[in-house]
């Protein structure tokens, strides 16, 4: 994929064969007790939690990450700062609202602060609790995926790659911004990200990268240490798209890989 067609990117077809006709595919239906409306989850959702857990395409490293727990293992509150338990909180209200909750979440903070453990905990308390399907994807690796389609005896294809990922009912996109920025990279971000947008589909993203404004008039980033923003790594056009999409939630504290070490 060297370039894709933005004015077309909403005519992709996404199969919708196999999607329930009593819920649409949304995993919910209304149903009405004792004259009281409720949300009910659909039957085609009431997989066992081991399959339902299979189906997300978590890391191993990740596939026990819970809400309640932290990266470290003694909770959140354990990590000194404040924005950390406000994160937690704002994980726990999505699980608590979700389907009625659709605007996905923008987890921004620097490494070892826990962004993707509490992204996958969301994946996965979904997927647990109210039958929501989903899929892990970390973004350099399927780009990594994308380039070696281009060899004829891979046996895939890019549209192969990128349609689950455009199509997930619930996305954890991790790691954005880790790429180098080129047009390359951001076409394939801009398709992807487009494609959910169109959808309406809840994403759920992390980035080390911190919000800030453009670079100044003699070129130097704005971030402490010269380190370049979120807008400069994906482009001030999808960072507008993104916090349309998502509610950012920032993140801080020590990196616990580092306290680990230390211990």
């Amino acid at each position: 994929m060297t370039e894709h067609d933005n004015d077309h990117a909403g005519d992709v077809e996404v199969p919708g064969a196999g999607v329930c006709p009593r819920c649409h595919g949304t995993g919910f239906f209304i149903a009405e007790e004792q004259g009281i409306e409720r949300a009910t989850r659909c039957s085609c959702r009431r997989r066992p939690g081991t399959e339902r857990l299979s189906r997300l395409d978590i890391p191993p490293r990740f596939r026990h990450c819970a809400i309640d727990d932290s990266p470290d293992g003694r909770g959140f509150i354990s990590l000194t700062h404040p924005s950390l338990e406000i994160a937690r909180g704002v994980a726990r209200r999505f699980v608590n609202d979700y389907p009625a909750e659709r605007q996905g979440l923008l987890f921004m903070g620097r490494c070892g602060v826990g962004k993707t453990h509490l992204a996958v905990a969301i994946l996965r308390e979904l997927a647990l609790t109210k039958g929501a399907s989903g899929r892990f994807c970390d973004f350099h690796e399927i780009l990594r995926q994308i380039r070696e389609s281009y060899n004829p005896v891979s046996g895939t294809s890019e549209m192969k790659l990128l349609l689950p990922i455009c199509r997930a009912e619930l996305l954890v996109l991790d790691d954005l911004g880790a790429e180098k920025p080129s047009p390359w990279v951001q076409d394939t971000l801009h398709f992807i990200i487009n494609q959910r947008y169109l959808r309406q589909l809840t994403t759920l993203i992390t980035t080390n990268y911190l919000d800030g404004p453009p670079r100044t008039e003699g070129g130097r980033p704005p971030q402490p240490g010269g380190e370049e923003t979120l807008a400069e790594r994906i482009g001030h056009r999808l960072r507008s798209r993104l916090f349309e999409m998502c509610r950012v939630v920032p993140m801080d504290g020590p990196d616990y890989r580092e306290a680990l070490g230390r211990c």
